[in-house]
């Protein structure tokens, strides 16, 4: 599993901010623009982080995280949603699907965001790090 954050998001100017705080973070991350392409990405990179957005056309976001979490090569992979569009429903679905988490984009500072990532990729390390016994 790489360190890489795979940002699943249609929208330019949503991935223009994402790219330069994320640059100015000294994250490592890739930005797609559609469903499809962040699971063709999430199957060829396996990142320790995607950050899916909901709304995108023809694949939306419910439909790739329900793909990406029945692919045996991308299910554990933490998933958070990162949208403005905050039905309940559709964050009990998501939640049901395996999402980590579920963050309203025009909500969240820059900073408090970054503080979560931070956390998320802290959460992957503890997974991935090799178990040591006690002596």
């Amino acid at each position: 599993m790489s360190k890489t954050i795979l940002i699943i998001e249609d929208d330019p100017y949503v991935q223009r901010y994402f790219e330069r705080l994320f640059a100015h973070h000294n994250y490592t991350f890739e930005i797609v623009g559609s469903g499809e392409k962040g699971i063709d990405r999430a199957n060829a990179l396996i990142p320790a982080l995607i950050l899916l957005d909901v709304m995108m056309p023809v694949v939306d976001g419910l439909q790739t995280l329900a793909m990406l979490k029945s692919s045996r090569m991308t299910r554990d992979i933490m998933v958070v949603i990162l949208t403005n569009y905050g039905e309940e429903t559709i964050r009990s679905k998501m939640k049901q699907l395996g999402a980590r988490d579920f963050i309203i984009k025009s909500d969240t500072p820059p900073e408090d965001l970054t503080k979560r990532i931070d956390m998320y990729l802290a959460e992957v390390d503890n997974k991935t790090a090799p178990k040591t016994k006690a002596s």
